[in-house]
């Protein structure tokens, strides 16, 4: 499985308390955990079935915050006092709405960011 055990854990049991590292991301270190929670421990398999049911959310999820490093780092340009030319601002636009799109446009097999215009 390819999947974070922590973010998976965490959707299944917020805030979970427990001891030990998921670093490893494999059932073996899942199950050397001390859990200290009161409620239950998930069972492996209920951290499978929910990323094979969630799995392109979680996807949404994780490209989000790059998604939005990637507009903080072309605000700069679209202040008016800006000096880019006018086809320049036309390819930011598009830059720009393409990366706004991105969490529900992508796709398991589209996951790629938009191209950055060479200016940037």
């Amino acid at each position: 499985m390819d999947f974070d055990t922590a973010i998976i854990l965490d959707k299944l049991v917020p805030q979970a308390k427990y001891g030990g590292s998921l670093s490893a991301n494999d059932e073996h270190s899942y199950n050397d955990l001390r859990w200290e929670d009161e409620r239950n421990k998930p069972a492996w398999q209920e951290l499978i079935d929910y990323y094979n049911n969630n799995a392109l959310e979680l996807l949404k999820e994780e490209i989000r915050p790059e998604r939005n490093r990637l507009l903080d780092e072309t605000d700069r340009y679209m202040v008016a006092d800006r000096p880019i030319t006018e086809e320049q601002k036309s390819e930011l636009i598009v830059y720009r709405k393409a990366l706004r799109d991105l969490p529900e446009s992508i796709t398991f097999e589209n996951s790629n960011f938009p191209e950055k215009p060479c200016f940037i």
